[in-house]
C-alpha cells in the first residue's frame, strides 16, 4: 500500500509519519491479499487545540473513509483505525447475511468481530429532477435551501454532481464517474 500524508497548515514530524504508517499498515493484516488496499491518503489539520485525522483508502471493497479529531495525533490515529476495524465488521456481518461468499472469502474475519445485526432501512425515497447547472449556481441554491447538499448536473463537466456543506469550512463537491 502506498501511503501520502500531508498536513495542512501544519507539518508532520517523520517519527510521527512512521507511526501512522506502522499503525494503518496494521489494517492489512485482516486482509488475505495485501494487495486488497492500493492506496492511503492521510490528511492532518489542526482546528483550534484538536488535532483532526482525515484517513481515505483505496480498496478492492471501495473506499474506505473515516475521521477522528482529537487532542494529540496518535489518539486520532487510534480512534481511525478502530471506526475502520467497526465498518469492517458491519461489513463482515452483511457479508454473512446476505451469504456473499466471494467477498467473504477477500477478508480474514477471525479478526473481525461480529457486531450486533443493525436493520438497515430506506424511509424515504425522493425523486428530483436534476437541473443543468454551473458549480457557483449550485452553491446558491445549496444556499437557498436548508439541506446540507444540493444535486445538479453540472453543465460545464457534463456529469452529475453533488455539492454539499463542509463542517468547517466551505464546500466540497462529488462527481460521479462512470
Amino acid at each position: 500500500m502506498t501511503f501520502q500524508i500531508t498536513g495542512k497548515n501544519l507539518e508532520i514530524p517523520e517519527e510521527t509519519k512512521q507511526r501512522l504508517t506502522r499503525k494503518i499498515s496494521d489494517l492489512e493484516k485482516i486482509l488475505v491479499n495485501k494487495n486488497d488496499l492500493s492506496e492511503c491518503k492521510v490528511t492532518v489539520s489542526s482546528s483550534g487545540h484538536l488535532k483532526k485525522l482525515e484517513l481515505s483508502i483505496n480498496s478492492k471493497f471501495g473506499l474506505i473513509r473515516a475521521e477522528a479529531k482529537e487532542k494529540d495525533l496518535i489518539t486520532a490515529v487510534d480512534a481511525v483505525v478502530k471506526k475502520v476495524y467497526s465498518q469492517f465488521s458491519r461489513v463482515k456481518t452483511r457479508i454473512i447475511d446476505k451469504k456473499r461468499e466471494k467477498l467473504g472469502s477477500e477478508i480474514r474475519w477471525e479478526s473481525v468481530q461480529i457486531v450486533e445485526k443493525e436493520k438497515v432501512e430506506v424511509v424515504r425515497t425522493k425523486n428530483v429532477k436534476l437541473e443543468p447547472l454551473t458549480l457557483e449556481d449550485a452553491i446558491q441554491r445549496l444556499e437557498l435551501s436548508d439541506h446540507d447538499f444540493y444535486l445538479f448536473y453540472d453543465i460545464e463537466h457534463s456529469v452529475v454532481s453533488v455539492v454539499y456543506k463542509r463542517k468547517e469550512e466551505g464546500y466540497g463537491v462529488i462527481v460521479a464517474e462512470k
